[in-house]
Formats: structure tokens, sequence, C-alpha cells
């Protein structure tokens, strides 16, 4: 994971967590980005409580839904193991989330609407985590004025796209 959350904003009080789907692949038409704001508090709760479930389902992270298919890493668990990994986890993040955001861009749209010099710079993964963190800003706005310092799954191989 990539946490930006630097020395010089230690005390932010919530943080947004946001993991990808689709990005361009052509076998998924439309890119998602997707997560949740937690309070710090909560975060430093949840992200070992999370390991733990996955341990304890013999699940090694990160959880991806593509790994789940019979030709998945995960593709093993039957549908009662998968119904109790995922009731766990879904309890677990629907008790330490303050709200879920999620932003979708098929990549018909990006093609269709991007300059092909700015998609050099920005792919359809960047573009689609650029409208996340503007949907948490416009839920954040008037409700909490601090820094939202991102965490980031560094298993991405577009994650510069946002870095940069």
């Amino acid at each position: 994971m990539h946490n930006s959350d630097a020395e010089e904003i230690q005390t932010a009080a919530v943080r947004l967590y946001l993991d990808e789907s689709g990005t361009s692949d052509p076998g998924t038409p439309t890119a998602v980005v997707g997560g949740m704001i937690i309070n710090r508090s909560h975060y430093d709760h949840f992200e070992p409580t999370w390991f733990d479930i996955l341990k304890r389902h013999d699940v090694n992270p990160p959880v991806h839904m593509k790994e789940f298919g019979p030709n998945g890493k995960l593709g093993w668990l039957c549908v009662k193991q998968r119904r109790e990994l995922f009731a766990e986890l879904v309890t677990l993040i629907n008790s330490h989330k303050i709200f879920s955001i999620s932003a979708t861009l098929s990549n018909s749209e990006y093609e269709e609407n991007c300059p092909p010099e700015l998609r050099e710079e920005l792919g359809v993964y960047g573009m689609c985590f650029n409208l996340a963190a503007m949907i948490s800003h416009k839920l954040a706005d008037g409700k909490y004025e601090g820094k939202i310092p991102f965490i980031l799954d560094t298993g991405n191989r577009y994650a510069n796209h946002v870095r940069s």
C-alpha cells in the first residue's frame, strides 16, 4: 500500500482508502476506483483486523474479485467459505467506514474525451482516481476541512499516473 500520510499531516482525522478494478484491460470495459473514508483512529484497528480475517480464512492479500474465478488464486474456496469470508470483511468495513465512494469511467468515454497528449501522462485509472478524489472532496465539503491522506494499493501498474 502507498500511504500519503506524511509526517506533516500525521494529525489528519480521516483517511481515504482506494483500490481499483478494470483500468485499461480490454476484457473489462469500465475502470472502477472505489473505497472508503475512515477515521484515522478506526484505521489503526481496521488494517490488522482485515489481515487477521484473511489469515483465518487462509487467504493471502490482496483480495480482488477476479481471483475468485475458477482459474484465480482463490478459486479453491467453495461458496460457503466465500460467503463466510465476505460476511466478515463486509461487517468490518461497515463498522469502520464513514462512507463509501466509487467512481467509474468506461474506456470508450476516456478515449472519446481525453486528448492523446494527456493520455500519455494520465491513463483511465488516473482519471478515474481523480474522479474518486473529487467525489470525496464534495462529500467532505462543509463537513470536514482538514487534509485527507490517501492509502493506495501499490500493486497497480498504473499507480504512477496518480502519484505524478
